[in-house]
């Protein structure tokens, strides 16, 4: 249907070949993830990390990369980085702005009076985060919204961390998602894909994500029932 390529099948001694050839670089996850959960570095240190083991096997063990290449990758890089800070700087600023012109509180009260139970609260705010998750950076509004919603979820007996894997499940679709979806040119600079095709193939995933936010806002269960045990074994 898509005109993907079929591949040739391989023995058993290939794939061990081509399994032995790849172990350098499949640790690189295991590294950054253990690191993380490990408690041994913070998520930015894991990325120093990874950069710095992606150079050790690039030089010493594949023997790939040359300084030469090491000069081309830094200039990349540097495009990169500059183009998805750009955006990320004048959503920090559009997030400032929001938050100084606009009287917040009395939004969030009047939201509050229309809704009487915890239901339509959610739905309102799920539909409130994701249309700002489409215009602005995620840290925005986190920093603008979570000093605000903390009395109204007390209010309605919301789980705050129950409604804090909602909040971030919600921004993340809302960052894919157009006119803005800043996530969405991030990918396009790493794919070289134009955004009107990528949001063309994103559709049905946008649909799944849809579903996947109604279950875990509706079913807390899903996302408390981890931290439900660890409390039980810590008591």
């Amino acid at each position: 249907r898509h005109g993907y390529p079929a591949g040739e099948r391989h023995s058993r001694r290939e794939l061990w070949q081509s399994f032995r050839e790849a172990l350098p670089a499949l640790l690189m996850p295991v590294i950054i993830l253990g690191g993380i959960f490990g408690g041994l570095v913070t998520p930015t240190e894991a990325g120093a990390l990874a950069v710095g083991y992606g150079l050790l096997v690039g030089f010493a063990i594949y023997r790939t990369l040359h300084m030469r290449d090491l000069v081309r990758l830094l200039t990349v890089t540097a495009r990169r980085t500059a183009s998805i800070m750009m955006i990320i700087a004048c959503a920090s600023c559009f997030g400032f702005l929001i938050s100084h012109a606009v009287d917040a509180e009395r939004i969030i009260g009047g939201v509050q009076a229309m809704t009487g139970s915890r239901t339509a609260l959610l739905l309102l705010l799920i539909g409130l985060i994701l249309v700002l998750g489409m215009f602005m950076e995620g840290g925005s509004i986190m920093i603008i919204l979570t000093p605000l919603l903390l009395p109204m979820l007390a209010a309605y007996r919301i789980d705050v961390v129950h409604f804090g894997v909602v909040f971030q499940l919600a921004i993340m679709i809302g960052l894919l998602t157009p006119p803005v979806g800043m996530l969405l040119f991030v990918l396009t600079g790493i794919s070289r894909v134009p955004v009107k095709m990528l949001v063309r193939s994103l559709w049905p995933f946008y649909i799944l994500l849809a579903v996947l936010l109604l279950v875990v806002a509706f079913v807390p269960e899903l996302s408390l029932w981890l931290t439900r045990g660890a409390g039980g074994v810590l008591k």
